[in-house]
């Protein structure tokens, strides 16, 4: 019923003044980014460039909250142009979101530039980005959807999220028969730190595709926030 309700807000618009959340959950979420550092002092012998922390499942929650509220955002400020737009609300999944926004072609004569050669400007692959960020969006789901049981894989890891093992992303003990538990491996700064890299990509493809209207430019600089932060590589420096 909540549900249906905010949808009509967007679906059917009403006159009025008009504000959102991302700006707020980006910036706590940045914040859980940065307690997640110096969770690093409180682990033995961490990896040099990784570290168990409790506050970076919480930034990643609130990292996919920020997006989708911003793509909301961005989708009512086009919608101004496009009315059709607002039925995007309604779509099941956030990559769906984020996907069919990046396939606007806008509503004057010129057509918007293709974000995969935007993409290929910038030595970036468009397909691999939104293949990180369906992943990442995993990750958000298997933290706000938990399944507190065992896989019951090999590296103690669901097969559809192994690419983060392989990619050393998750915690891991590194010893053959004694590792961590799934929700332990994704409490990982490295992990965190990637989704924001993920979600930061996939936004500035998107304003890029997006330039001619420069006020969805503006919010959009809060993913980059985390840049202020030490990347896993610079972990080593922290004691």
């Amino acid at each position: 019923m909540g549900r249906q309700e905010r949808e009509s807000r967007l679906v059917n618009p009403k006159s009025g003044s008009w504000g959102s959340f991302s700006t707020d959950l980006l910036l706590t979420a940045k914040l859980m980014l940065e307690a997640s550092i110096e969770d690093r002092k409180g682990n033995s012998n961490p990896p040099p460039k990784n570290h168990m922390s409790k506050h970076v499942v919480g930034s990643t929650v609130l990292l996919f909250a920020g997006l989708e509220s911003w793509l909301h955002e961005t989708i009512a400020h086009l919608s101004m142009h496009d009315p059709a737009l607002l039925q995007l609300v309604k779509a099941s999944s956030l990559i769906k979101k984020y996907k069919s926004l990046c396939a606007w072609n806008g509503v004057s004569p010129t057509p918007l530039t293709d974000i995969g050669i935007l993409a290929q400007e910038q030595g970036l692959d468009f397909k691999k980005a939104t293949d990180n960020l369906r992943l990442a969006i995993e990750v958000r789901n298997e933290i706000v959807h938990p399944v507190p049981l065992p896989p019951g894989t090999q590296n103690n890891v669901p097969t559809d999220l192994l690419p983060l093992h392989e990619m050393g992303l998750l915690m891991s003990t590194e010893a053959p028969n004694h590792d961590f538990t799934f929700g332990d491996k994704l409490r990982s700064y490295a992990l965190g730190y990637w989704c924001w890299e993920v979600v930061n990509t996939c936004v500035h493809l998107l304003v890029e595709h997006l330039k001619p209207d420069q006020q969805v430019a503006w919010t959009a600089q809060n993913f980059s926030s985390y840049k202020d932060l030490c990347s896993p590589k610079d972990l080593s420096s922290i004691h």
